[in-house]
């Protein structure tokens, strides 16, 4: 077992989905899709769009967070169309595009992917 000198408060994971308001107001996005705003009238906030933060709801405290935090999205869907640069798969009845790949595959083929981000997997 080991020993630590400080542990935070609990905290919750969420993305800047936006900043407006000359950075005073941000729209976070928690993993589970629910959407709130952050407001500071002294100092604008210094995160981006996208930027992934963590946050203390009790203590009304929010601090920069590694990308890592965010959980990745799963899917696994079907090819619907494949262009050069783009591969259009449908999942749970919505559309996601991903970058084509050099992998060899045609319209039609079942996929898995981890991320969103990265390439997909043929299954």
């Amino acid at each position: 077992m080991g020993t630590y000198e400080q542990i935070s408060a609990i905290s919750n994971v969420a993305r800047v989905r936006a900043v407006k308001n000359d950075g005073h107001r941000l729209y976070l996005e928690f993993p589970n899709g629910v959407i709130t705003t952050v407001d500071n009238n002294e100092e604008p906030f210094e995160f981006g769009t996208n930027s992934i933060v963590l946050v203390r709801l009790n203590e009304q405290y929010i601090e920069e967070a590694p990308d890592e935090l965010w959980p990745e999205d799963s899917w696994i869907g079907v090819i619907r169309l494949k262009l050069p640069d783009i591969t259009v798969v449908g999942t749970n009845g919505r559309w996601i595009w991903v970058p084509t790949n050099d992998v060899e595959y045609r319209e039609g083929i079942p996929l898995r992917s981890e991320t969103l981000t990265e390439s997909f997997e043929l299954i």
